[in-house]
């Protein structure tokens, strides 16, 4: 058994991509708000993000993302955050990946620690990662200025790309747990900076990139079967092993 497990989130456990799923919620249904983005309505924007991914990278794509929460409050976002949440849980339109899910459940009955490592940011992760009982994130950290507001930046490293395997580098050497002895899962090809680094690897299917590799790497490939959140039938709180 592995020492740990790291998870991709959108796409991986979820089967939405969770921060455009939040920005929506946060620009539309919240409490306050008008459906503007920057003053553009929140479709257009997307649509517009979604045109400069057709040339631009996903780092790039994913900082220009950011840039539309600048001079929003942290705390209304992190309510937002949990209100966004508990609908996700709630909205029986099977937004989990059932096989990735029954596996991080499985591992934290277990008692082994569970890493979402996501281009989200934590703001909008944790109360997933708290639903989840994922011992640690490592996610975008947004910039937050002395008042309490949002610069629309986020702070080093950018957990895209590479920047996934320089943040989980980073936390391995601080808990003492050696790459080869963790497990890792997935779904596109900007995951495959710390996927193969690891002892082994897991890929959710959809992208035939990431299909054939596994299949040269001998790496087994998850349905992407959707699923509502439910509870496992095991009590997890006495298995729970916090990561220092």
């Amino acid at each position: 058994m592995p020492e740990l497990a790291v998870f991709d989130v959108d796409e991986t456990i979820l089967t939405i991509k969770g921060l455009f799923s939040f920005a929506e919620y946060f620009f539309c249904q919240y409490d306050g708000a008008d459906g503007l983005v920057q003053g553009q309505p929140f479709a257009d924007w997307l649509a517009g993000l979604r045109v400069t991914a057709r040339s631009q990278s996903r780092e790039q794509v994913n900082r220009l993302f950011y840039t539309a929460f600048a001079n929003q409050s942290a705390a209304r976002m992190e309510r937002c955050a949990e209100e966004w949440c508990a609908r996700l849980l709630q909205s029986g339109q099977g937004t989990f990946v059932q096989a990735t899910l029954s596996a991080l459940q499985w591992y934290r009955g277990r008692g082994l620690p569970v890493v979402l490592l996501s281009g989200s940011a934590r703001l909008f992760l944790s109360p997933l990662a708290k639903v989840l009982d994922a011992t640690h994130v490592l996610a975008i950290e947004l910039e937050v200025d002395r008042t309490g507001t949002l610069t629309g930046c986020i702070l080093p490293p950018q957990t895209i790309g590479d920047g996934k395997w320089q943040a989980l580098a980073a936390f391995l050497d601080k808990v003492g747990i050696a790459a080869r002895d963790c497990i890792g899962y997935g779904d596109h090809p900007t995951d495959l900076p710390f996927l193969i680094r690891l002892g082994e690897a897991v890929i959710v299917e959809g992208n035939e990139e990431m299909e054939n590799l596994a299949a040269a790497h001998g790496w087994s490939i998850l349905p992407r079967v959707a699923t509502d959140f439910s509870v496992p039938s095991r009590d997890l709180s006495s298995a729970r092993r916090s990561v220092p």
